[in-house]
């Protein structure tokens, strides 16, 4: 998980990618935003899927500190897309995971409980058809219980909470209710 802050300059859209508007790497997932304007944080955005960004924008042309955050994750370059479009410079801080990059045999790297193992035997089952070899059922059954156990882990940690298309959400000290 990395975490970036990038200056959003009064448009709708922004690429995100190596030579990008946002020349980073390219995020495989975005998992919290927020705005701030020098020390004031704003808004923690929502992130919102295409269908439910689209209906935000009915207000079309309406400017202000943005509430909602749309990510389409295309390749080479993904797009963010903010709405409403913010009147000022905002600072806009992503927290974001990215792909591992230039991994070598000798990287050594460090991996929550359970991770070397689900690693190692789904990448047995992945090239296990290459070598001319059979899979035998322990295998799959170790792999397939180690990538759920990583899955349910992961799930567990993330929030389920957003605020309701059309609503405020909780009190903000400079937008009110």
């Amino acid at each position: 998980r990395v975490r970036e802050d990038f200056t959003l300059s009064g448009v709708e859209s922004y690429t995100i990618g190596t030579g990008g508007t946002f020349n980073t790497a390219r995020p495989v997932a975005i998992l919290q935003a927020y705005t701030s304007l020098g020390n004031v944080k704003y808004n923690d955005l929502n992130i919102i899927n295409d269908v439910t960004y689209q209906r935000a924008k009915l207000e079309i042309g309406l400017n202000g500190s943005p509430l909602y955050l749309n990510y389409d994750n295309n390749y080479p370059l993904g797009t963010i897309r903010v709405y409403p479009i913010p009147n000022v410079g905002y600072t806009l801080t992503l927290l974001s995971e990215k792909p591992l990059t230039e991994l070598t045999l000798d990287t050594v790297i460090s991996y929550p409980p359970g991770w070397e193992r689900a690693i190692i035997y789904n990448l047995a089952m992945e090239i296990v058809g290459e070598y001319g070899q059979q899979l035998d059922a322990l295998t799959m059954k170790i792999a397939t219980d180690s990538l759920n156990s990583i899955k349910m882990n992961v799930a567990k940690n993330t929030s389920m909470d957003s605020k309701p298309m059309g609503t405020h959400g909780d009190f903000n000290i400079y937008r009110g209710w």
